[in-house]
């Protein structure tokens, strides 16, 4: 696809399903005691967990997108930035989002997000990498789906030496 904003997006929802995977798996093993998930259930609807199974469904949901929106922004970027080291300034970009929304949380002091334990903060900052990692390798994967592979002809053999001219010969 050629379209920038419907790569972006595709990309960062993948991005976001595959940070969420991380996310319910460091759950599972209590590496974490914040998901993204529960970020976006925190944003939502304005309690703390425990959350229903429908209520992180539909943030679940809601974070999915909200990973497309960011993956859009972030593709519509790329012409400003180039391409090159995608995956690096996808990460950084990444960070920048985590860092930005630790902040406003804890500037707001939003009930829930704070404090955090130590082994959650990393868990978010290893959910944060996966997403932008993701996200820069399926974008530059569609990025240059379009592309055809440009091709340079080289001859085989050796120039032929210049031959002379009919009007370079001498007149009899």
């Amino acid at each position: 696809m050629e379209d920038r904003i419907t790569n972006g997006f595709l990309a960062g929802t993948i991005g976001g399903i595959t940070a969420n995977v991380w996310g319910f798996t460091a759950g599972m093993f209590h590496l974490t005691t914040l998901r993204f998930v529960d970020w976006m259930a925190i944003i939502l609807y304005g309690h703390v967990p425990p959350f229903t199974f429908g209520e992180i469904f539909l943030a679940l949901l809601g974070h999915i997108v909200f990973c497309g929106m960011l993956g859009t922004a972030f593709a519509q970027l790329t012409p400003q930035i180039s391409s090159r080291n995608l995956v690096f300034k996808s990460w950084l970009y990444f960070m920048a989002v985590w860092f930005i929304i630790y902040t406003i949380t804890t500037l707001f002091k939003t009930e829930g997000t704070t404090p955090l334990p130590v082994y959650t903060v990393l868990s978010n900052i290893i959910s944060a990498t996966i997403l932008g990692v993701v996200q820069a390798l399926v974008l530059r994967n569609l990025l240059s789906a379009g592309k055809q592979p440009e091709y340079r002809i080289v001859p085989a053999m050796k120039p032929l030496p210049k031959q002379k001219n009919k009007d370079d010969q001498p007149n009899d």
